[in-house]
């Protein structure tokens, strides 16, 4: 049997408690409520840009000897100043030779191959324009050539395609 104080004590704490868990369920509600409305605008705000490659359907036929010149294209960009993207292939039948700057996003930009790039069958290219100005519609991000390893045909898949526009924000595509 509980007496005088300790009772208090537990309805005290009780009380308490109680008043701990209403103070975290809103502002759980709150956080989420804000987090929802950043998405919500976010995603009304423009259409999602596509990145693909051309020839389609990401698919590219290759021999032991011939070379084949992929373009990597965006449609329904909006405000685009920079892009960063990771291709995937098979090494055992495509080797890339060569990348190269795209006509997108000006004659004035600046790119990168990270240093994860000695991985077989992998390409991340990472560029980015001069100036603040972004660059809105469709057209080719990068050139990419490959040549036969041996004789087949390998998918072509992007594991990462993220854009950024001049307000410094992340569009993924």
């Amino acid at each position: 049997m509980i007496k005088g104080r300790e009772f208090l004590m537990n309805c005290e704490f009780s009380q308490f408690n109680s008043g701990i868990k209403r103070l975290m369920i809103f502002v759980s509600g709150f956080l989420l409520l804000i987090g929802s409305a950043g998405y919500i605008q976010k995603t009304s705000a423009q259409n999602q840009p596509v990145i693909s490659t051309l020839p389609e359907p990401g698919l590219i036929y290759l021999n032991a000897s011939n070379q084949v010149v992929l373009d990597v294209m965006i449609t329904d960009a909006v405000d685009v100043v920079s892009f960063d993207f990771i291709l995937n292939w098979n090494p055992a039948i495509a080797n890339r030779i060569s990348i190269t700057p795209g006509t997108f996003l000006g004659s004035s930009v600046w790119c990168f191959l990270p240093p994860e790039n000695n991985i077989p069958g992998r390409v991340q290219y990472v560029c980015s324009k001069s100036g603040l100005t972004g660059v809105s519609g469709s057209g080719v991000l990068a050139k990419i050539t490959f040549s036969g390893v041996d004789y087949g045909s390998t998918a072509l898949t992007f594991t990462k395609a993220e854009l950024s526009n001049s307000n410094y924000g992340l569009i993924y595509a």
